[in-house]
């Protein structure tokens, strides 16, 4: 997810994970994401809202040097 910096600090990513997460619920799916490694307000997101680092890293993509971290939202 990336919300433009106009609009952060307005509630659009919790109404997109609240849209997300009550789809997957719905269907009785388990929600996960990936988070870049660096990005601590993103990072903040997720965790007020509930989801928790797995500590589980990756590369971003094959070669790159950044990392991401998978969060899990408990059940």
């Amino acid at each position: 997810m990336w919300v433009d910096p106009a609009w952060r600090g307005r509630g659009v990513g919790r109404l997109v994970l609240d849209a997300v997460v009550g789809w997957a619920r719905q269907h009785g799916l388990r929600v996960h994401l990936h988070v870049q490694a660096e990005n601590a307000p993103a990072r903040s997101l997720y965790e007020r809202y509930g989801f928790v680092a797995t500590g589980e890293t990756s590369p971003l993509r094959p070669g790159s040097a950044l990392r991401i971290e998978l969060m899990v939202l408990p059940v």
